[in-house]
């Protein structure tokens, strides 16, 4: 038998498959904390897709610090690897390297079941082990059953499920990360940066750096956005939600983070705004997901009622803060 598991534990950041998968590569607390800290602050809305991201998802990615990246185009998987996925996965699993691409996931069989009913559902996967005795692929996403989880995947289905995505579709490369030690030159936590994420979440700010030609809301205006089309559509995207609630535990670990370096004053004040905000993000996350199960229409004023009140809450909170960042 030949199996190769590489280091992977699903960590905080778990809203979307690109997130998690690179947070849960750290080998240590240490290797993401101050990442963490100096992210994940700003998000957006982009209309032409109709999802929320954290800004620059995908640049993160690339850019991560305690990752390597590489990517790997189609045509040289058929070149080199003349079109065999499989060799060539268990390869780069072997040499340390996780996978991150787009399959069509209609043809993954996961827990004895395929999820969905109608083809192509093109989406991420992230692979971090096999097994040749069992043919199997090590996985994870966040998109069976709504969480982000560990499974595998058979290899006849992983090798259907890549091929079957056409060429002419944005994501056909194959993504390689390999965890390395961060080095010295990193700049651990970076207050002022912090700051002005912060600044921008409140003045709903689209940095120059990250300009694209499309629409976007962004940080308060966003949230804004989303209060204002409760009710318009059938069920709501519940996806965002775990966004909001996972955007304030994160400001809890941030508030921590900067009250280990001295560079916050009245952390405990802002802690305890955090947690409150926290709790009650997790408690309207609950009342969406009651809301799309059931469609009870009592639920939704409600809903946009509790939303109303966290966004002016948000909003003090983080005007809060910002004044208590101590940047150099």
């Amino acid at each position: 038998m030949s199996e190769v598991i590489l280091p992977f534990k699903i960590q905080e950041v778990t809203s979307y498959c690109s997130n998690a998968s690179i947070c849960a590569i750290a080998r240590n607390p240490s290797d993401s904390e101050e990442w963490l800290a100096n992210n994940f602050i700003q998000f957006h809305y982009e209309t032409e897709y109709d999802v929320f991201h954290y800004m620059g998802t995908h640049i993160l990615q690339k850019f991560c610090p305690f990752i390597q990246h590489e990517q790997l185009d189609r045509d040289l998987i058929n070149s080199i690897w003349y079109g065999d996925i499989i060799s060539m996965f268990e390869f780069m699993l072997s040499s340390n390297k996780y996978i991150y691409c787009y399959v069509d996931l209609y043809h993954i069989n996961v827990q004895n079941k395929y999820w969905y009913d109608t083809p192509p559902v093109y989406h991420e996967i992230f692979i971090y082990g096999y097994n040749t005795d069992r043919s199997i692929f090590y996985c994870a996403n966040n998109v069976m059953d709504g969480q982000s989880q560990t499974f595998f995947v058979r290899y006849e289905d992983m090798e259907k499920a890549y091929w079957v995505v056409p060429d002419a579709y944005w994501h056909t490369h194959i993504e390689l990360y390999t965890y390395k030690p961060l080095g010295d030159d990193y700049l651990r936590i970076n207050p002022q940066m912090i700051y002005n994420s912060m600044e921008d979440y409140l003045n709903s700010e689209y940095p120059t750096l990250f300009a694209f030609h499309r629409t976007f809301y962004t940080g308060i205006s966003s949230l804004k956005y989303e209060l204002n089309r409760i009710g318009e559509l059938p069920k709501l995207d519940r996806r965002c939600y775990h966004l909001f609630y996972e955007h304030k535990s994160l400001m809890i670990k941030r508030i921590n983070t900067l009250r280990k370096y001295g560079l916050i004053r009245n952390s405990s004040l802002h802690m305890q705004n955090y947690k409150t905000l926290e709790k009650l993000y997790y408690q309207l996350r609950g009342m969406v997901l009651k809301y799309n199960m059931t469609s009870e229409c009592t639920i939704l004023p409600r809903i946009k009622s509790l939303f109303s009140t966290l966004i002016d809450m948000d909003i003090k909170a983080m005007e809060s803060i910002c004044q208590d960042v101590i940047r150099p």
